[in-house]
């Protein structure tokens, strides 16, 4: 009866996080369906207007956001003294990126860390690099979006840049306080290794070069559709749009959250329905590069021994 009641109690959570999921995808689908058909005339209207060009450039430019990514990593998990190959760490990567598309962030981590210890990377490096690796990312992306918090918060909340200096202070505390275990454990780790320095700086290098081919993607897409004031801040709000998608560990790939976020943030400046067919026209266009890229390393497996 005891492991009944416990099994029961255990196969709680995972029944809440696909409900969870379910309920977010429903709403925000309704909200931007509902957008898309208030604004038909005129959606109709900047679909057709779109440039097959630019959309064959969003995706080129977020086929560099993946390949820089996985480099990322592949210096990351040098940097932990790991000898993979170019192609092995490549492979990795894109073939563990395929589970975000189960519910939890956490899968493609922890496909990583399996296909690495396939490869003879040792068991504490595999589980090294994982959090580490979200570590980088979200470090990374909150800084470049920063410029977009701050506008944001001048905009919503405050004119004054002490109170945004305070918010901002009070927020780092908070995920200090959130992550120090995690953190302090990666670093515990780390003492105990052999690094490489060389290697954690071409890993950022390639980081912020991969949120930028990301944020230009978007980019691309928006002055095609219409006229900006300021790129730097929809560059920033895609990110922004991005991290907080990411965040939302129970929705696979942020789907919903990061393009409901993405209006919010955009709409203000480049009007709602725009930013809207953006944020839905940029997630297309990424799952197509993620697929294209995905067959293109099949192909390879099946010709090369990775």
């Amino acid at each position: 009866m005891k492991k009944y009641l416990y099994k029961k109690i255990k196969f709680i959570p995972g029944q809440i996080k696909t409900v969870t999921t379910i309920i977010v995808l429903i709403i925000t689908t309704i909200f931007l369906s509902k957008t898309l058909l208030d604004y038909y005339d005129q959606t109709q209207h900047i679909i057709y207007s779109i440039s097959p060009v630019r959309v064959f450039l969003s995706l080129l430019f977020f086929l560099g956001y993946l390949y820089c990514r996985a480099l990322s990593w592949k210096s990351l998990i040098h940097f932990l003294g790991a000898p993979l190959n170019k192609t092995n760490s490549l492979s990795i990567w894109f073939f563990s990126e395929a589970t975000r598309y189960i519910p939890g962030n956490v899968w493609s981590f922890v496909s990583r860390s399996y296909l690495a210890q396939q490869k003879k990377v040792s068991r504490s490096i595999s589980i090294l690099i994982s959090p580490f690796e979200a570590i980088i990312i979200i470090t990374t992306t909150a800084v470049l979006s920063s410029y977009s918090i701050i506008k944001n918060l001048k905009l919503f909340y405050t004119n004054s840049v002490f109170d945004i200096i305070l918010i901002a202070s009070l927020l780092t505390i908070l995920l200090i306080l959130i992550l120090h275990k995690p953190v302090y454990k990666v670093l515990r780790r780390l003492t105990g290794k052999i690094l490489f320095p060389k290697q954690i700086i071409t890993a950022l290098i390639f980081q912020f070069l991969s949120w930028s081919l990301y944020s230009i993607g978007y980019l691309v897409l928006i002055t095609e559709i219409t006229k900006i004031n300021d790129p730097v801040l929809l560059l920033s709000s895609a990110l922004l749009a991005w991290l907080i998608g990411y965040l939302s560990i129970i929705i696979p790939m942020g789907l919903g959250i990061r393009e409901g976020v993405f209006v919010l943030l955009a709409g203000p400046q480049i009007g709602v329905p725009q930013a809207v067919l953006v944020a839905v026209l940029a997630r297309i266009i990424l799952i197509c590069s993620e697929l294209l890229n995905l067959f293109f390393w099949v192909s390879v497996r099946k010709k090369l021994p990775i």
